[in-house]
């Protein structure tokens, strides 16, 4: 027998006014994201003011309520609230929750990453007479997983800025793309030269440099693990072009990408 249950996992979409709530308490575990505009629920013993990357984790026998309002809407996009959750019960999700205490309410990046996890477990959830429950299953516990991550990220990064947290998540998922830094700074909503400031401030690295790590990480495991030439890497690596990504892999290995790859990585030219 699986040791966890989905009774319920969507992306809940409010443009009108809507409320839920369970007074007398859940009686299975809820965990809410929210992605789009904003709401309130109960959170801590109080109504709050839910914006996106509020994370919401609530256990058996927690109170819960969700108000979604007109004066919350956003009038050029229709949208009022937008968040993903799932209602789960199970012996491994007692076993994850005892683990450690966990915030009702937090604030994480919104990582692409674990939203793909969320998805793939809603389109799963979806199949009705189909559905896997063993991927489900193992979907779940992932993405319960994820989320101590992203809650143990931020509470490492608490006197960095989060905004710049999702530069760095944008930088992570565009790397192997040529991007402009005016599109990170579109990603926050600052102006480039604050944008710059900030990342440098947060990290220690300027954002190019950062991004060329990146790059060249991806760039290794290719050579390593797969058949493309120098200049298809060189070019799905985001460097736009050979002659660049060999100034930049010469400069960090001292040796050309040719050498490198029949040498058969850094270990083999010690």
């Amino acid at each position: 027998m699986l040791a966890t249950e989905i009774l319920s996992c969507a992306y809940s979409f409010h443009s009108q006014p809507f409320q839920d709530g369970y007074p007398n308490g859940l009686d299975c575990y809820l965990f809410r994201l929210q992605t789009d505009g904003g709401c309130e629920a109960l959170a801590d013993g109080r109504m709050q003011r839910i914006e996106p990357g509020d994370l919401l984790l609530f256990r058996p026998g927690d109170k819960y309520q969700l108000i979604v309002s007109k004066r919350q809407a956003e009038p050029e996009s229709g949208i009022a609230s937008g968040d993903y959750y799932v209602m789960c019960r199970g012996e491994w999700l007692d076993e994850w929750w005892n683990r450690k205490s966990r915030p009702q309410k937090t604030r994480i990046a919104l990582d692409e990453r674990l939203l793909t996890i969320w998805r793939a477990l809603v389109l799963e959830k979806r199949r009705f007479e189909e559905e896997d429950r063993e991927m489900s299953d193992y979907l779940l516990r992932s993405l319960c997983l994820g989320l101590d991550r992203a809650i143990a990220t931020q509470s490492v990064l608490q006197s960095r800025s989060f905004i710049a947290t999702r530069m760095k998540n944008f930088i992570d998922e565009h790397a192997a793309r040529p991007f402009r830094i005016r599109e990170v700074a579109d990603h926050v909503g600052l102006s480039v030269s604050r944008t710059v400031h900030l990342f440098k401030e947060c990290f220690g690295t300027t954002i190019m440099q950062y991004t060329q790590q990146v790059r060249l990480s991806l760039a290794e495991d290719r050579m390593k693990y797969s058949t493309l030439t120098l200049e298809q890497i060189a070019d799905t690596c985001g460097f736009g072009s050979y002659s660049y990504f060999y100034r930049v892999f010469r400069n960090k290995h001292g040796v050309s990408p040719a050498h490198y790859r029949e040498a058969g990585g850094p270990r083999s030219m010690m």
